[in-house]
């Protein structure tokens, strides 16, 4: 456990930021937190991290939501980085990479006209804000999160709401990792000094009918099929052995843990 006001965590209020903060002991920064009372102080005392978890998470930005898109996510993050700091972390995301059904890894580079929308876009500039102005910066790229504070995404619906009525198609894939695979890598990425980008994912990746088919599940699915690309992950797993599991050992642990726990018992 850290000592308070070490770590400062943004995003606190929910999902993987909530997580973290509880995780490391965290300093939670929120729309009411002042700005200049937090940089009054870590001029005494620079943060031995900032985790910034908070971002806009919208795919499609009209030009009236422009300028509160980039408040919520560029001028936030230029903001966080004039903050005294030993190390900043970057929840990034697998959504920079291109959907071209190849396997990414972190060394690729990737033309902004190829990433699928503003979602990515955004998250693609702020890693490179951060690799030129943060000190000692380390970028992560989850896949799918899964955790107590997380929202409730299409397979939790199918784990705890019978016949459930679903925009996506049964072929739908993804790549299911938990908010403590997540945080244990941070906090062995402190201890090591980690610095650069690492993708986070699991070993495999499942479809949504599989899902249904493993936990004797039903669900009305829609039209639309999303597909996860492969996502290389053995530079995380040369740091963090959890990253050896697959999506569905993943789910299993989730099941048996958090929000899922009394919903999906049996399971």
């Amino acid at each position: 456990m850290y000592a308070a006001g070490e770590i400062l965590v943004t995003g606190a209020r929910s999902g993987l930021g909530r997580h973290c903060c509880e995780r490391f002991n965290g300093v939670p920064l929120t729309r009411q937190t002042s700005f200049a009372e937090l940089y009054d102080a870590a001029k005494q005392k620079p943060f031995r991290a900032i985790i910034h978890a908070a971002f806009n998470t919208k795919p499609e930005v009209s030009d009236t939501q422009l300028y509160t898109y980039l408040q919520d996510t560029l001028l936030l993050t230029k903001q966080l980085l004039t903050l005294p700091h030993q190390k900043f972390i970057f929840i990034s995301s697998v959504d920079v990479y291109p959907k071209n059904h190849q396997r990414h890894h972190e060394d690729e580079t990737i033309q902004l006209n190829d990433v699928h929308n503003i979602y990515g876009v955004a998250k693609l500039m702020t890693e490179s804000m951060v690799q030129h102005e943060g000190n000692n910066p380390l970028i992560l790229r989850p896949t799918a999160l899964l955790g107590v504070y997380a929202k409730a995404n299409s397979l939790v619906k199918i784990l705890t709401q019978a016949n459930v009525a679903l925009t996506l198609a049964a072929e739908s894939t993804f790549n299911y990792i938990r908010h403590e695979d997540v945080s244990e890598f941070i906090q062995q990425a402190l201890l090591m000094d980690l610095t650069g980008i690492y993708n986070l994912a699991a070993a495999e990746k499942i479809s949504l009918a599989e899902i249904c088919q493993r936990y004797q599940r039903s669900a009305v699915f829609g039209q639309y099929a999303y597909q996860t690309d492969d996502i290389a992950n053995e530079k995380a797993l040369a740091v963090r052995a959890d990253f050896a599991r697959t999506s569905l050992e993943n789910v299993q642990l989730f099941i048996e843990s958090g929000v899922c726990k009394e919903r999906c018992s049996g399971m």
